[in-house]
Parts: C-alpha cells; sequence; structure tokens
C-alpha cells in the first residue's frame, strides 16, 4: 500500500496514559503528523499555535473521563467541526452499553489498557478511507452520519477465535452455534446448489469447512447487525439479508463460470452480500426503498447505500478492493483489463438477477451486456432464477 501522511490529534488528561499513546503511535506510524494534549479545553488553542499547515485533522483520540470536559462532548464537536475526521473514544468502560452508544458520536471504541492491535487495526482503515474515491463533500456527511453499528457479538467472538493460530472448524462452529437463525442460513448455504458441493450435510463444522472463516463472518454481519428498528423492520431486515445472500450466490457462481480464481469468487461473494449493510443502515435512517440510492446524495454517480456499506466495511478492517467493487457495481463493463471493474460488474448483475421476479425481467437484464455475459445468463437461466 502507498505509504499515506495522516494528522493525528490525541487528548488524554493522564500524562504517563498520553505518553504511552504517543510512544506507540510514533513507533506504528513516524512519518505522521502527531499532537498530544492534556488539557481538552485549551486544546485547540494549543494545535492551532503549533501551526498545523493543513488545518484538518484526520484521526481524533479521547480520553472519555476528564476533569474540564468529557471525551463524548468533545467528540460530539469534532463530529461537528471537522466531521471528516475519524473521531475515537479511550475509554476503561467496556463491559457496559458504553461501546454501543458512542458509535453515535465515535466510528472506533479503544479499551483501556489498550493494546498495539487496537491502533494498529485503526490506523490500516483510516489509511484505507484516505484511499478511497470520495469527495471532501461526501466525507464529511459520512462523518456526520449517525447510528453507525457495532460489529454483531459474534463476529466479534469470531474474529477474536480466528486470530488463535491453532483455531479450526469446529471452534468456529463453538462460536456461531450460539445463533440458531445463523446456523441454519449457514447450512442452506453450504447445501446450496450455487456452491456445487454433490453431497448434502447437517453438520454444522462440514458447513464451516466448505465456507471458510471470511464468508461465515460476512453472513454473521448481514443477519446480525443491529440497526435503528424504528425505521427498520424485521420483515425488511430479513428480505434484504434474504436478497443478498441470493445475490452473493449467483455472483459467486457467475465468477466461477467466468474462470475466475475462488479468492475472487468469494470476493465478489462477499461484496454483494455485504451490500445490505448500506441497505439496512439507509433504512434504519429513514430512507424508503425506493430512496435507498439518493437519499442523503453523499456523491455524485454513486448510489448512497453502496457509499455507506464501503465505508463501514473498511472502518471494520475490510480490503479496500472490496469497497471498490461494492462502490463500482453500477458498472456493467465487464472490463477483463479491469479486475476490480470486472467483479463489481458480476456483482452488479447478481444483484439484479436476485430481483427477478419473471423471465422477462430476467430478459430486460441482457441489453448492453457484451455477447460472451448475455450467452452466460441465457445458458444458466434456470439456476440463476431458481430460489437458493
Amino acid at each position: 500500500m502507498e505509504e499515506v501522511t495522516l494528522t493525528v490529534v490525541c487528548l488524554d488528561d493522564d500524562s504517563f496514559m498520553l505518553k504511552a499513546i504517543g510512544r506507540v503511535i510514533r513507533r506504528l506510524r513516524p512519518h505522521w503528523n502527531i499532537y498530544m494534549y492534556e488539557d481538552s479545553v485549551q486544546w485547540f488553542e494549543k494545535w492551532r499555535m503549533e501551526g498545523n499547515p493543513n488545518d484538518h485533522i484526520d484521526i481524533f483520540i479521547s480520553d472519555l473521563i476528564m476533569p474540564k470536559k468529557r471525551g463524548d462532548a468533545l467528540l460530539e464537536e469534532i463530529r461537528l467541526s471537522y466531521p471528516q475526521s475519524i473521531r475515537v473514544l479511550l475509554t476503561g468502560d467496556t463491559t457496559s452499553d458504553l461501546p454501543k452508544v458512542a458509535h453515535d458520536y465515535a466510528h472506533f471504541v479503544i479499551p483501556k489498557p489498550f493494546a498495539q492491535e487496537h491502533f494498529e487495526h485503526l490506523f490500516v482503515s483510516a489509511e484505507r478511507l484516505h484511499k478511497m474515491p470520495f469527495t471532501s463533500e461526501c466525507r464529511k456527511k459520512l462523518g456526520n452520519f449517525t447510528g453507525l453499528p457495532v460489529l454483531p457479538a459474534c463476529v466479534t467472538k469470531l474474529k477474536e477465535a480466528l486470530k488463535d493460530p491453532d483455531c479450526d472448524s469446529q471452534r468456529i462452529a463453538n462460536v456461531v452455534s450460539h445463533e440458531p437463525v445463523l446456523v441454519a442460513k449457514l447450512l442452506q448455504i453450504a447445501n446450496s446448489p450455487f456452491f456445487g458441493f454433490r453431497h448434502s450435510t447437517e453438520s454444522l463444522t462440514e458447513a464451516v469447512t466448505r465456507l471458510g472463516a471470511s464468508l461465515i463472518e460476512s453472513v454473521a454481519i448481514s443477519m446480525l447487525i443491529n440497526v435503528n428498528e424504528d425505521n427498520l423492520t424485521k420483515a425488511q431486515h430479513r428480505n434484504i439479508a434474504d436478497i443478498s445472500l441470493k445475490s452473493g450466490a449467483i455472483a459467486r457462481l457467475l465468477a466461477k463460470k467466468l474462470g475466475r480464481s475462488s479468492s475472487e469468487q468469494d470476493k465478489v461473494f462477499i461484496a454483494a452480500l455485504l451490500t445490505s449493510v448500506g441497505a439496512l443502515l439507509m433504512l434504519g435512517y429513514g430512507a424508503k426503498e425506493k430512496e435507498l440510492g439518493e437519499f442523503i446524495k453523499f456523491q455524485e454517480g454513486l448510489f448512497d447505500y453502496h457509499i455507506i456499506a464501503a465505508y463501514v466495511l473498511i472502518l471494520w478492517g475490510y480490503e479496500i478492493e472490496v469497497g471498490e467493487i461494492i462502490l463500482n457495481q453500477r458498472n456493467r463493463a465487464f472490463d477483463e483489463e479491469n479486475d476490480i471493474a470486472f467483479l463489481a460488474s458480476i456483482v452488479g448483475i447478481a444483484s439484479q438477477i436476485a430481483q427477478c421476479t419473471s423471465e422477462s425481467d430476467f430478459q430486460s437484464l441482457l441489453e448492453g451486456l457484451p455477447d460472451s455475459i448475455s450467452f452466460l445468463l441465457l445458458d444458466n437461466q434456470s439456476v440463476l432464477l431458481s430460489s437458493q
């Protein structure tokens, strides 16, 4: 990844903690612009006096409990004044509902005592977001978007298990076994004709082996993600999750038929599936289903729910490629010389196929497609239009 230089401002009234954080940041990203302050009221004046040449903040980190001004109030001020900044809350209170509530004003919650890996994850996500093709105005709108979701607990436990080099299929199965609805869906997918296994299975461990951790994580996110339930019914959530799963299965099949690698097959499955994150967030924000593309109008030429999905997923640690595929799935170029454009086109057409309700709908999709793609779709029409 090309090296980028970002500006970090960190506040903590504990001088020892502040120095410890400073050491970690400088060790991980020695070329970054780093500003450290103990005073939660006077920090801004001091920062401006230090002559920040760009007058912007890429990452703002604040302790929660400080004597003059709490970190939550401070991060809310940053959201209004520097909405494009990634906001980070430091706190020792991670056992209550605080981490969930904090996501109204913070992108990340880092526990005290912290580990170096917490900051590395934060910095990698920030670097990836910096490289995404978002305009300055779009970044400000994204920064002001409230109610960003917390990773489902099942996914968090799955990620923790995967850090163990000795983690195996049985351990992953044990993690997901506590979510019966997820288990049923994983078994359904593992037995789907789209995946091409000759024998069916009722074993969760075997289903885990067939699908792999990345696909399971994505399915768990699409099904278990928590968004504002005031504007989103459980039926809507289930419907969007089901359509996205079918889109993912179709995308994976098309990628296989088109000779793409196994990793690319998984990539289009994940991108198609996790596009649902953006749809669910927009619905939770108050958009109607027909408004998902242009409810906020983040950036011209891109759908709102594609942008917010890519944004959130990269914050969660997904690769830039997944975000770019999600962003560009409106294209139907199938450009063999551009892998991202080609994979995005697969995801886009798969999404349209998944929502077809008749053969005439399917036929209309063929218009304007390259002949090779049209013939492929026609040859597999019965399978593509079947239920997962």
